[in-house]
């Protein structure tokens, strides 16, 4: 078992759930469940949203999209959990699970963390400042931040796919 999504891994749980549809995942080789849980307003203090997700992963869901902002971060916390708790269990395998994340925008606990950052003359380069309480940045210094403390809430050694949010924005 790897700690990344594997082929045969995902081609093995696709014939494991195969009333589910799974489609390649562009050229590599990765088979992605044709639903997908996303976790936008995924909150780390709601049961029903630990529940869903452990659901989601127990039934051949496979691809799991999350960011560093949703939830100011207690989305990828939460999915961390869940994850490392099913693992343990032995009832997924990591290398099964397609994880994506994304960075780009700053709200909440970035803001407040940007913001001292501007006040210590040491801001993001390049940092958009795109409305109230809202920056945003590509930056490969922020990205590089960004990643690791999404790997860390994770508690994963790798995130499969990093996306960028809106990088016309700069």
């Amino acid at each position: 078992m790897q700690n990344r999504a594997a082929l045969n891994a995902t081609k093995e749980l696709s014939e494991k759930y195969s009333e589910l549809t799974y489609n390649p995942m562009g050229n590599t080789g990765l088979l992605c469940s044709q639903a997908g849980f996303g976790s936008y307003r995924v909150q780390k203090a709601i049961p029903a949203h630990k529940e869903a997700l452990e659901h989601a992963l127990l039934n051949g869901i496979n691809l799991i999209d999350t960011s560093t902002n949703y939830g100011d971060g207690g989305s990828e916390e939460l999915i961390g959990k869940v994850i490392k708790k099913l693992i343990a269990a032995h009832k997924i395998n990591r290398d099964q699970i397609i994880v994506t994340s994304k960075a780009g925008y700053i709200q909440n606990r970035n803001f407040q963390e940007s913001q001292n950052r501007k006040r210590e003359n040491n801001p993001w380069p390049d940092l958009v400042e795109y409305g109230p309480d809202i920056e945003h940045c590509i930056h490969p210094e922020f990205l590089e931040d960004q990643l690791n403390k999404s790997i860390n809430r994770l508690q994963l050694e790798t995130i499969d796919f990093y996306l960028l949010h809106n990088p016309e924005s700069v």
